[in-house]
Parts: structure tokens; sequence; C-alpha cells
């Protein structure tokens, strides 16, 4: 969300002097652009630089009040979301797909981060239950299938603005799979997932 000088070109001129615009000693100097609370892109004019630029911070962090996420989606939980997720996306959904979504967000997904609101849910907590998966020697593919599913309940809530970022996008089976150090003699290595 750059802070813009409207008095001044950002070219300069042959002797490195900044070039003044046509709006240059007219009206409101520095524009804040940004989004609101439902990702339109917004500006805003201040005449003073330091208030553009609390402004341009209070955006930034969603604290200032054209960028404030609605409080009633700040306490839904993960359970909430998900079942409007998931109904949301049946339509055109084969019958056999909606069953597989539906158990894998109750027996997998609800139980661990279910009750928990959606701007709780940190990195570690993803860790712990991928790590759970792991330890109960869920298979590998399921595994990756519970993190894609969670992921994508977490992105769809990103994009409705119920929270503002997905930090665990950038975790879960991600890396290739290793060889696992424990292996019978004469078999071929056992593939494994890291979860980080």
């Amino acid at each position: 969300m750059p802070i813009d000088d409207l008095w001044y070109l950002t070219k300069r001129g042959p002797d490195k002097k900044r070039l003044p615009s046509k709006r240059h000693g007219r009206g409101k100097r520095w524009r804040v652009r940004y989004a609101d609370a439902a990702g339109e892109p917004r500006e805003k004019l201040f005449e003073r630089k330091t208030d553009a630029e609390a402004f341009d911070l209070k955006a930034r962090a969603g604290i200032a009040e054209e960028t404030k996420i609605n409080q009633s989606d700040r306490q839904t939980t993960f359970r909430e979301y998900g079942e409007r997720w998931r109904l949301s996306r049946q339509i055109g959904q084969a019958l056999d797909y909606q069953r597989h979504t539906e158990s894998r967000l109750r027996h997998h997904l609800y139980p661990h981060v279910g009750k928990r609101q959606m701007r709780a849910i940190t990195v570690t907590d993803v860790l712990e239950w991928l790590a759970l998966l792991l330890r109960n020697n869920v298979a590998q593919s399921s595994v990756k299938t519970y993190f894609n599913l969670f992921n994508a309940v977490m992105n769809a809530a990103v994009a409705d603005k119920v929270i503002s970022d997905n930090h665990a996008r950038r975790y879960g089976c991600r890396r290739s799979c290793g060889a696992s150090p424990v292996r019978r003699s004469g078999s071929p290595p056992m593939k494994t997932c890291s979860p980080w």
C-alpha cells in the first residue's frame, strides 16, 4: 500500500529535481492506496505525510476502520466455517466426493481444530495435528489429503475475509518424501512424509 505524493511526478527532470504535477499546491497532497474489508482497492487523501503514514500502518495491520473484518466473523470456529465452506461447494460435485469431504472434515479435522476460532489457529496447531496423524501411522497420502482439505478451507476463509492470512499454507507435506531409516533388509526404502 504505497503512499503517493500527488504534488510531484515520480520522474525527475534533467537536473534531477522533482517535477511538479498539475495538482501541485491544490488539494490534499498525500494519497494512501489500500484494500478495504471486502478486498476492494480504495484510496484516501491526506494533507500531512505523517497522517498518511499513520493510516497506512493501520491499514496494513487491519485495524483501520475501513479495513476491519466483521467482528462476528472473527469469532467463527473452524467447524462453523468448514460446514459453510463444504455446503457451498456441493453444487456440481459427485455424491461420493461430497461424502468423502464431509467424512474427512468430521473425522480428521474437526476433532483437532473444530472448536478453535479461525483466527486463533496457529502454525504450531497445524504441525501438532500433522505430527499426531503421522504418529498414528496414518498413510502419507491421507495426511496430504487432509492437509490439502484444511488448507482449502483456510484459503477460502482468507478470500471471504474471515481471517487475514493463512499462515499454515507454507507448511504441510510439501517436501519430497525421503527414505525412512527403518527398513527390512532386501526391501525397497519406505517413503515417509515430512510435515515440515
